[in-house]
């Protein structure tokens, strides 16, 4: 059949061509419509349990993704480019809402009704009913003391880390401007307000970061939609930080999204243009003739024309997996041309004409091509058996491209080389001796090599039961990713990861019951809930008598006295409780809240403080009258008859917080980074221990995702051996070259599981794919090996013809594979360096094992032949 086709191809070559020509621009036509999807979610199984919660929670409640917008340097500068950017920022095309300052009004009037612990409203009754500074320093002293210091409960301290740095931060302010002349009169009113309501705007503890958060209108489907509210935010930025003498960047999902596809596209690119390059440079040195490279290089480049083509008709984007489909296709659609050109200057060596040779193509490599060519084909196509719709794409996509670039290579490259022929290529030089002594040492130690292999599977062996999958999703990202590293630059800065967990509640009551229960979990840090604005109606009610007791003590007016002895007193008291926090907060290992009270204490200024109660007097007397007149204001109009109901809550808030549906969205932010496996663990144990409550959100989903990818890629592994092992059984109807094509694989995959496990490398969702595709890939070398015996019936002819050609598929194909280790996407990277470990092992493996076992087989064929010509004599 093959035959037949090879005699028509050759006959009919310019149809073949036109015919060619015409898929490729159809092909290009179709290409312009093929974007890239790089959310998690779209690569999941069908009917996945965190797939549905998410998209119920991301459809349900309004603006749930968003950009971070991070902007760093003095606190003044970033407070004052926030003002100017935020009316901008709403603009934006998709923007739903920007959020980045407290609700001043409702808090102010409510912001007692709304802290965390009532026994801690009544510890701050000395602070708020002050009469002096003196009094406001015994006050905030006495509340240490209740609070932390004298029942040493450094527990309480670490789960207040978070409210403590801030307060910490704004006594540091207070402390400083003890005295200073030119101290504006709304710098000491924003500092007597931070001490009621807390900071205005999200600015963290030690004033070098400013947070914006802008929400999303757009349906998260549009991905060019979400580009452009990204990339519009980065502009901003760009455009205003430099008159502001601010930096930053953007962070959250979507801008992580969007970073991947910069990188990946960039990465596909590059790549790409290395394999070719790399390829084409190995091809001309194992063949001497530069046309050959260049005739080669049309069929791969039309083959991956007409899969990408095929691949937005049929599907319409690529995925984190599918977009390394350039560099893949390059370095396995040359393998044909490979095969075929090394037939056909073999027997144009020979003095064959170009018809001729070209026949012999068909007649004696061409089967082995094809058969390579479906079990690699099947490598892929077996991923589409998966549930992982990741896989499933990935399979279908680089399956069927490895068929157009077989196609391209049976039909067009014949039909190339019988337009343009080209001088016979006389065969000898460094590889083909280099080749001739391989035969002869295979030939002559074939049972020390077989046992050598053994010794070597058994080595490895040990190492296999140290191979780990990563959980790490940070692992696989490119390195100084601006998204990803403005993300750990806000985890340090706010002691909170951005990376989430969602719960969804019934009801107001079970949303506050629900933040109850957060706050007992240690890994718990910041915790978004309609609770923090509305808290249970009992506990308002209880905090409404204490709030009664206090605005009734707070005194009708400033005293003018500066008491500076006590004032001093104080201050040197207030100075011996940071450093018992201090000591309180390294047992319970707070490093942070130990950095922000010694140096505090270690600045001096305190001490600069005394001084200038004594220096400069009257600055500290005006400092006292306008900070303690503003504190008695606030807190007289502060809310003590009313409990906050759903309605008194800003409507903003409300609809951030309600669903379409009427439920609440309560949202739970890691106090670490949850992506180190050890703290993960507990993590996720700690809100799976949540009784009637079930978490969904990016840690949910990224874990999710990766659990999926090394189950489905182990069940991959299993089809492939099986359908790979059937596939060869009916191209050779042998048991035993169908087992000899296979054994060299298995031994590739244990010596490569070896390998993992003694130099301690890992899995990720994206290096696993290796481990299938090594086989399928790898298979190769012994199918060609295995038909030209066949066909020859000596094991010389097979080595010094077959041998060459695999040696230069093998060194294509690591090319290619190798080219993608230069990807900055070290998902990418560490599939390449797996997969170019496993070919390379497996061309090892299969060229000293296969060998072997033929010599091994020719001999005892010889001695059965003896022996029953010695019977028939």
């Amino acid at each position: 059949m093959l035959s037949k086709l090879g005699s028509w191809i050759i006959k009919h070559h310019w149809i073949v061509l036109i015919v060619a020509v015409v898929l490729t621009i159809g092909s290009l036509a179709a290409m312009t419509r093929l974007t890239m999807r790089m959310q998690i979610k779209d690569m999941m199984p069908e009917g996945d349990k965190e797939v549905e919660l998410l998209d119920y929670a991301l459809n349900n409640f309004k603006g749930m993704e968003s950009v971070i917008l991070a902007v760093e340097g003095d606190k003044n500068n970033i407070i004052a480019f926030i003002k100017e950017v935020v009316p901008k920022l709403e603009k934006l095309p998709g923007v739903d809402s920007v959020t980045y300052k407290t609700e001043v009004d409702f808090v102010e009037k409510n912001g007692l009704l709304l802290v965390d612990d009532t026994e801690d409203l009544e510890n701050t009754e000395g602070m708020l009913t002050a009469a002096s500074l003196k009094d406001f320093v015994k006050g905030l002293n006495d509340n240490f003391e209740t609070t932390y210091t004298e029942s040493g409960d450094s527990e309480k301290l670490s789960k207040d880390k978070t409210a403590m740095l801030m307060m910490l931060s704004t006594l540091n302010d207070f402390i400083k401007t003890f005295g200073l002349k030119n101290v504006s009169r709304e710098k000491l009113l924003e500092l007597s307000n931070e001490f009621v309501r807390g900071p205005t705007y999200m600015v963290s503890h030690d004033g070098s970061m400013g947070l914006v958060l802008v929400r999303t209108s757009i349906d998260l489907i549009d991905v060019e939609g979400t580009q452009i509210m990204v990339d519009g935010t980065r502009s901003l930025l760009e455009e205003y930080g430099p008159k502001h003498n601010v930096t930053g960047g953007v962070a959250g999902n979507l801008a992580i999204q969007r970073d991947e596809m910069i990188y990946t596209e960039r990465d596909m690119r590059r790549t790409s243009l290395v394999a070719m390059l790399a390829i084409l440079a190995i091809f001309y040195f194992g063949f001497r003739i530069m046309r050959l490279s260049l005739l080669a290089a049309v069929p791969m480049v039309l083959g991956i024309i007409w899969a990408m083509g095929f691949t937005a008709i049929t599907i319409g984007n690529l995925n984190i997996f599918t977009a390394m489909m350039g560099a893949i296709l390059i370095g396995l659609g040359i393998d044909y041309a490979i095969h075929i050109f090394s037939l056909y200057t073999e027997m144009r060596s020979k003095g064959q004409d170009v018809h001729a040779s070209l026949q012999a193509v068909f007649d004696k490599v061409a089967k082995g091509i094809v058969t390579g060519a479906v079990t690699t084909a099947l490598g892929f196509f077996v991923f589409i058996l998966s549930s992982f719709k990741a896989f499933k794409e990935f399979g279908f996509v680089l399956g069927s491209g490895i068929i157009f670039t077989l196609l391209a290579s049976i039909f067009v490259l014949p039909a190339l080389i019988k337009i343009f022929p080209f001088k016979p290529m006389k065969f000898g030089g460094k590889l083909e001796e280099e080749i001739s002594l391989a035969e002869k040492f295979l030939t002559a130690h074939a049972r020390w090599i077989i046992g050598g292999v053994v010794l070597l599977l058994v080595v490895g062996a040990f190492g296999i039961p140290k191979v780990r999958f990563t959980s790490d999703w940070l692992d696989i990202e490119p390195v100084g990713m601006p998204s990803i590293e403005t993300n750990r630059r806000i985890e340090d800065k706010f002691e909170f990861s951005s990376s989430y967990s969602m719960f969804v509640s019934q009801d107001l009551d079970a949303a506050a019951r629900l933040k109850k229960k957060l706050d007992d979990l240690s890994t718990v840090g910041l915790i978004d809930s309609i609770s923090q604005y509305m808290p249970e109606s009992s506990v308002q009610k209880e905090r409404l008598s204490i709030i009664s007791k206090i605005k009734s003590r707070v005194p009708a007016g400033v005293n003018a006295n500066l008491y500076a002895p006590q004032l001093k007193e104080e201050l040197f008291r207030l100075q011996d409780n940071l450093i018992e926090l201090s000591d309180l907060a390294y047992i319970g290992g707070e490093k942070r809240l130990v950095e922000k009270l010694d140096g505090i204490v270690e600045s001096g200024v305190i001490e600069e403080a005394l001084e200038n109660v004594d220096k400069q007097a009257e600055g500290v007397r005006r400092f006292q009258s306008i900070f303690i007149e503003n504190l008695q204001n606030k807190v007289r109009s502060m809310n003590s008859s009313k409990i906050i109901t759903y309605s008194d809550v800003p409507k903003n808030i409300r609809q951030t917080y309600q669903g379409k549906d009427g439920k609440y969205l309560t949202i739970a932010y890691p106090t670490e980074d949850p992506w180190e496996y050890g703290y993960q663990q507990i993590h996720l144990a700690q809100l799976n221990s949540l009784k009637n409550e079930t978490a969904t959100g990016s840690i949910q989903m990224i874990i999710s995702f990766m659990k999926v990818a090394a189950r489905e890629g182990t069940r991959v592994l299993i089809y492939t051996v099986i359908f790979i092992y059937l596939i060869l059984l009916l191209d050779f109807r042998s048991f035993k070259f169908a087992t000899f094509a296979m054994l060299p694989m298995g031994l590739t995959l244990a010596l490569m599981l070896g390998m993992m496990g003694w130099f301690g490398m890992t899995f990720n969702f994206v290096n696993i794919l290796a481990l299938p595709l090594i086989i399928g890939i790898g298979v190769d070398d012994g199918v060609h090996l295995i038909h030209r015996y066949l066909i020859e019936n000596k094991i010389g002819p097979t080595i010094k013809s077959t041998g060459r050609a695999i040696t230069l598929t093998t060194l294509t194909t690591v090319a290619a594979f190798g080219s993608m280790m230069l990807a900055q996407y070290r998902g990418f990277s560490s599939f390449a360096f797996l997969l170019s470990i496993g070919i390379a092992l497996a061309y090892l493996t299969t060229l000293g094992l296969i060998p072997s076992l033929l010599v091994l087989f020719d001999r005892a064929r010889l001695n059965n032949d003896s022996s029953a010509e010695g019977a028939n004599n």
